[in-house]
């Protein structure tokens, strides 16, 4: 016997034999990559018959923005805090995700300099991520106060 359950913007489908459910999203697209996947006729006989419809999902891309291939959902890549759906390409797989989740988060620092955001009511400065040092850097600027004080910490 198939069940059909929604858990927010999907439909898990347990059909007759498999240990694990298929997971179908709006775009009639089933986590399992077979065509013509037996999961997605259910969902739709499901919904004939008056089931409960899946929430609106954040949308995936329409093609890799790395290379333009076609991508498949993979609910392994959802974000748990961004909420955003996981997905990965055809061609460069769950790589060309990380890739673009990447240049992604990197815009989002462009856009945002702000570590700590200034804050005039109290007069606190702020503190921008470019003021901030490497341990490296910081490694660097104790050696060079060390050798103008005579400080030698192995003393």
């Amino acid at each position: 016997m198939t069940k059909v359950l929604t858990s927010g913007p999907y439909y898990y489908v347990f059909l007759d034999g498999d240990s694990k459910p298929h997971v179908v999203d709006k775009q009639k697209r089933c986590n399992c990559e077979r065509e013509n996947c037996p999961a997605v006729k259910a969902v739709y006989e499901y919904l004939k018959n008056g089931g409960q419809r899946a929430i609106e999902a954040r949308s995936l891309p329409e093609k890799c923005p790395i290379c333009g291939e076609a991508i498949i959902p993979d609910h392994q890549l959802d974000g748990a805090y961004t909420k955003e759906p996981g997905w990965k390409c055809e061609k460069g797989g769950k790589h060309h995700f990380y890739q673009a989740k990447t240049a992604q988060i990197k815009a989002n620092f462009a856009k945002n300099p702000w570590l700590f955001k200034p804050n005039p009511e109290t007069g606190y400065p702020g503190i921008l991520r470019s003021e901030l040092l490497t341990a490296e850097e910081c490694a660097e600027a104790r050696r060079r106060e060390f050798m103008a004080t005579g400080y030698n910490p192995a003393a």
